[in-house]
C-alpha cells in the first residue's frame, strides 16, 4: 500500500450502492420512505385503518424479508398476517421504483446482487478490486448481504470476519448467529 492511500470502508449497503450505481451507470437517488409508503399504498388493497397500528408495516417488512432474506414473495405472503396481496405487489413495486429512477434501502443490497449475478464482466471487475474484505458485525448479516459478499469478493479473496455472537438481532430477516456456525460454507476457504 502507498502511503497515504487508505484502503475503502463503509457499510455493505454503501457497497451494494456503489456496486448498482457502476452496474446502471448513473447515481440512483435513495428513495425516502415517504415514497417507498406512498408506493406500497398504492399496491396493497385498501385496509381498514386500526387505532395505534400501521397497516403498511407489514407490507415493508415483507419487501425487506423478500429481498434481504433471498425469500419468494409467495412464501413470504404465507408466513407473515394482514399482508394479502404482498406476493403480487412485489415485481409492481420495484417497476414502480425504476420508473421514478430511485431505489430503496434494501434495493442496494438486492439489486447490487442481481447486477452482479447477471453480468460477469461487471462482477470481475469488482472482484479485482476486493481482495481483502473485512465484515464486521457478522451476526448482523442477512442472506443477501451475504450473497453479495460472495459475489463482490470472488473465490480468491481473503474475507474476514468479526462481531459478537450474543448481539444478534433477533433473526431481522435472516441474520443470526447461524453465520458464525456456516462462515465456512458461506465463504470457503475463507474460514
Amino acid at each position: 500500500r502507498r502511503p497515504g492511500l487508505a484502503p475503502p470502508s463503509g457499510t455493505l449497503h454503501a457497497w451494494g450502492y456503489g456496486i448498482l450505481s457502476r452496474a446502471l451507470g448513473r447515481r440512483p437517488q435513495v428513495a425516502d420512505e415517504l415514497t417507498v409508503r406512498s408506493i406500497v399504498q398504492e399496491l396493497i388493497p385498501a385496509k381498514q385503518r386500526r387505532v395505534n397500528t400501521d397497516p403498511l408495516q407489514p407490507y415493508l417488512d415483507g419487501l425487506s424479508l423478500i429481498r434481504l432474506g433471498l425469500r419468494s414473495p409467495e412464501a413470504v405472503e404465507d408466513s407473515l398476517d394482514d399482508v394479502t396481496g404482498l406476493a403480487d405487489a412485489f415485481v409492481p413495486f420495484r417497476e414502480r421504483l425504476r420508473a421514478k429512477g430511485v431505489i430503496d434501502f434494501d434495493e442496494q443490497v438486492f439489486g447490487a446482487v442481481e447486477a452482479l449475478l447477471a453480468d460477469g464482466e461487471l462482477r470481475r471487475a469488482v472482484q479485482a478490486q476486493h481482495r481483502h474484505v473485512l465484515v464486521d458485525e457478522l451476526q448482523d448479516l442477512t442472506p443477501a448481504h451475504v450473497l453479495l459478499i460472495r459475489l463482490a469478493a470472488g473465490p480468491a479473496a481473503a474475507v474476514v470476519g468479526g462481531g459478537a455472537d450474543d448481539q444478534e438481532m433477533s433473526g431481522h430477516v435472516g441474520a443470526g448467529p447461524r453465520v458464525w456456525i456456516e462462515a465456512v460454507d458461506y465463504v470457503p476457504g475463507r474460514a
